[in-house]
């Protein structure tokens, strides 16, 4: 998780101010979200597994109950029955219980806690990835776009080959035809009487 850390880091400073100063940095963000993918899948697995944990200790916690249940029984038949000897065995047992039973029921308290700790992280971090991974599209449109745009501007720069020999003569006749009237208008006599 702390590739996870260090980007948001990084995505708190300005985006496009930090990406200019790296080298490639759309292979760079492409890399993180994949390693934030590695990082979400990580903790998903991790969370599954605790829950397993939880859901065994919890099935234990709950055979203990019944096995306190079932030995409270049994002593309530050893104390009307006025048997001491049967009945220091299954205090001793009882005890016993409730002792695994005060650990099982901090682990499973512990369980909780590292639960709730996991699932707030990984909600949080895959808000991170999501709005990582839509700034690394919207930065590789960016590029995708600027790319065509110099492509174009390097096809105009290009530019005489393209032209058709049928647009040449077309702008030639054009200019012949600009030519003669302009030099036509230069040798036509002025209204005003007085010729050049």
């Amino acid at each position: 998780m702390a590739i996870i850390r260090r980007l948001s880091r990084l995505f708190k400073a300005d985006f496009h101010a930090v990406l200019d100063h790296i080298e490639e940095p759309e292979a760079l963000l492409k890399q993180a979200v994949r390693e934030m993918e590695e990082a979400l899948l990580q903790s998903k697995q991790t969370i599954k597994q605790l829950e397993a944990e939880k859901q065994q200790i919890s099935a234990n916690h709950d055979e203990l109950t019944q096995t306190l249940d079932d030995l409270s029984e049994q002593l309530t038949l050893c104390f009307n029955s006025d048997n001491d000897e049967l009945a220091r065995p299954l205090v001793r047992k009882q005890l016993e219980t409730q002792q695994i039973l005060k650990i099982i029921s901090k682990k499973q308290a512990s369980l909780e806690k590292q639960l709730s700790e996991h699932k707030s992280q990984y909600q949080e971090h895959s808000a991170l990835y999501e709005s990582t991974r839509q700034k690394v599209e919207v930065f590789s449109k960016e590029n995708e776009l600027n790319s065509h745009l110099q492509n174009d501007i390097f096809d105009v720069r290009k530019g005489p080959s393209e032209i058709q020999d049928n647009e040449v003569e077309i702008a030639l006749m054009q200019q012949k035809q600009r030519f003669e009237q302009a030099h036509s208008n230069a040798n036509k006599p002025n209204k005003g009487g007085v010729s050049s």
